[in-house]
């Protein structure tokens, strides 16, 4: 009996050993990632105007941000890019009836009731180089950042052509009855500043971004939004020229007797968004 259990437990050992020599290791590599690494932002914006800007104007200018930040190496947290900004800084429709006297020989035989419409739009565009820390850790990410660039703050206005036939339409059937547009002002000026923010790790390479960056802005000239509520459009209709090729107007037969506003462009702008690690995204 005894001599039975030794061999059993013999035999138990031998299966055992060659059972663990038999087994195949993991073929699973891990994956190398390269020694760079960047983030895409795509985020909401709202400019709040501070000091000299706040006390000139009571508009809130909002719109989009995107941008790339480039890191060299995933062990040095300095990332380096840039972003570009679109907000707008108010809009306003004025509707006039423009009327058109037909005569032959001097004499009035009829007259046409035109419905104008005017659409004027204020705008900011903001760009900047950026250099951000981002602090190496993994759920919840918080960055520093210096910024240097510039606001360009333009005002478009455009008459439309409502009637049917659309008389003064620059295209017929195209740009929606467009009769002319032109840029009242548009002003260029630099722009620098800090910020900060976190990334909320919503999943593996993709973030909830936060932050808020104080921009000194230099002087430029602008309309308020409040003063584009009042205005009173003049469309120059003793320019028309139906044989024009761009249409029965020119640009320059649209104008607005208005004293723009001056004063710096400082802002406090406030971003909520996502961020993805597009590079590290590519090998998850």
């Amino acid at each position: 009996m005894n001599r039975f259990l030794t061999l059993v437990v013999l035999l138990t050992f031998l299966l055992c050993d060659v059972k663990a020599q038999t087994t195949k290791p993991s073929t699973k590599k891990k994956v190398k990632l390269p020694p760079h690494t960047g983030y895409f932002d795509l985020n909401l914006q709202m400019g709040v105007p501070m000091q000299e800007y706040s006390t000139a104007t009571q508009s809130l200018p909002f719109g989009f941000n995107f941008g790339y930040m480039h890191q060299p190496s995933r062990y040095v947290p300095l990332l380096i890019g840039g972003d570009f900004s679109y907000m707008s800084v108010g809009t306003n429709t004025i509707d006039r009836a423009l009327t058109a006297d037909i005569t032959a020989n001097g004499v009035l035989i009829d007259q046409l009731f035109i419905p104008l419409q005017f659409q004027i739009n204020n705008n900011l565009i903001t760009s900047h180089l950026k250099l951000r820390f981002l602090a190496p850790t993994k759920y919840v990410k918080p960055y520093i950042d210096g910024i240097g660039g510039f606001n360009y703050l333009w005002t478009g206005t455009q008459v439309f052509d409502r009637s049917q036939q659309q008389f003064f339409a620059r295209n017929n059937n195209n740009d929606n009855g467009l009769i002319t547009r032109n840029t009242q002002l548009q002003s260029f000026t630099y722009s620098a500043g800090a910020g900060t923010g976190l990334l909320f790790q919503l999943k593996p390479n993709f973030y909830l971004n936060v932050g808020v960056c104080y921009a000194f802005g230099g002087r430029a000239n602008y309309y308020d939004n409040s003063q584009i509520q009042n205005w009173d459009i003049q469309l120059n209709t003793s320019g028309y020229n139906p044989n024009q090729t761009n249409g029965a107007f020119k640009d320059s037969d649209l104008y607005v007797d208005a004293i723009p506003k001056r004063s710096k462009t400082d802002m406090l702008l406030i971003q909520l968004g996502f961020s993805w690690n597009v590079v590290d995204g590519k090998y998850k």
